[in-house]
């Protein structure tokens, strides 16, 4: 009986690991242009073993500040798994940069730094094989629900920031969305983000607080925040906001500028499971 059951175990194991070299298989099979390495397989069957929380190593990124030595490892937390594929977002905050490069009402689907992730970024992060792997996400972009903000049209996307909603369905979870909403307002370490060397010597504010959340940065959403106006010295000037997670993992709904010098990059990506 013992022996009939570690058999039946060893065939599951065996039917699961074939389905999915079979989807491996599917999901190159549109792109003559790309032949399947080595690389791209174990990767595949690196994802397949992620669960919630766990840490893969996936593309290459300056990081450490030393230029000699080359780019390091970027290594990536799994935050989620949908029909999208797995959701990865970076461990660190892996640059500092500007929403957008100028101050003026903008949108995720026209900013200078949706066209920086999904050019110079994703093409030099990542090889042909890793590019494979990661799916093009139907971006919903969605209002900003503490403002009524428009936040622009839904996007394809390779690589993303989070949305606001994103922030609350991952970190914030709560049937109730009115107590997700003011829970994402508190601090919260799920939410912390240290910046690499490199991040801070382009600029990341950090927290220098002794607490948790020391060494930890601002980083940008995708969500529009709060657009208005103030007074200066009596003139009227527009005020474009972007939302972001504080250094101490709150949610700024309002959010800072859309030229601020002193935010984080985040990246997400979805692998393609399917």
């Amino acid at each position: 009986m013992k022996k009939k059951i570690i058999i039946n175990i060893f065939l599951l194991f065996l039917f699961a690991n074939f389905t999915f070299a079979s989807n491996i298989i599917n999901n190159v099979k549109n792109n003559s242009d790309f032949k399947i390495t080595d690389e791209y397989i174990k990767l595949s069957f690196d994802f397949l073993k992620l669960n919630i929380g766990d840490v893969i190593e996936f593309g290459k990124y300056e990081q450490d500040a030393n230029f000699y030595n080359g780019k390091e490892n970027i290594e990536w937390i799994l935050i989620d798994k949908n029909e999208q594929g797995l959701l990865l977002t970076t461990k660190y905050l892996l640059d500092c940069k500007p929403f957008n490069i100028f101050h003026r009402k903008v949108f995720w689907e026209d900013s200078s730094i949706r066209s920086w992730l999904n050019n110079e970024f994703y093409n030099n992060a990542f090889s042909n094989s890793e590019k494979e792997l990661i799916n093009t996400a139907y971006l919903i972009n969605d209002e900003n629900p503490y403002h009524k903000t428009f936040s622009g049209n839904n996007t394809y996307d390779k690589v993303f920031l989070l949305s606001i909603s994103e922030v609350l369905n991952i970190y914030n979870k709560n049937q109730n969305l009115e107590i997700s909403k003011r829970d994402a307002l508190t601090l919260d370490i799920k939410k912390l983000c240290k910046p690499t060397q490199f991040a801070k010597n382009n600029g990341v504010r950090v927290n220098i607080s002794p607490a948790i959340y020391n060494g930890c940065g601002n980083y940008f959403l995708r969500t529009a925040g709060l657009f208005g106006e103030r007074k200066w010295y009596g003139n009227v000037t527009a005020e474009f906001y972007q939302s972001i997670i504080t250094e101490d993992g709150r949610l700024s709904s309002k959010g800072t500028g859309v030229h601020s010098l002193d935010d984080g990059i985040r990246p997400c990506v979805y692998i393609k499971i399917n």
